[in-house]
């Protein structure tokens, strides 16, 4: 059992030996409902539908030929949460824009 203030997941930025972990999750995902958008007097609703088959959803490799090892001076920075075993269990990759002061998720993803 986890107390407050106890997590099973150490949290910090990725470390560059981090990258190849993090472009091995996979992203894809299956859903059995869909949203229907729909506008009102008052703004919109979203009301969910159910779909057969299921839908399911793979995005494609990123084209960077990065090694997602964040730039310092890019305002990005990706932190990942590793499990008590050393693996991987998920990323969160974020941008931040000082103009507008904006923190973007850029990427995110979670270890099955």
């Amino acid at each position: 059992m986890i107390t407050p203030g106890e997590s099973a997941y150490e949290f910090r930025v990725a470390r560059p030996e981090d990258a190849k972990a993090i472009r091995a999750l996979d992203g894809s995902f299956t859903t059995s409902t869909v949203f229907e958008v729909s506008v009102s007097q008052h703004g919109f609703a979203l009301r969910e539908i159910p779909v057969h088959p299921p839908l399911t959803k793979v995005f494609p490799d990123d084209e960077s030929d990065e090694d997602d090892v964040d730039d310092e001076d890019s305002g990005s920075r990706t932190v990942v949460a590793v499990g008590v075993d050393g693996d991987l269990a998920g990323f969160v990759a974020v941008s931040y824009s000082p103009w507008n002061r904006r923190l973007t998720i850029t990427g995110a993803s979670a270890a099955r």
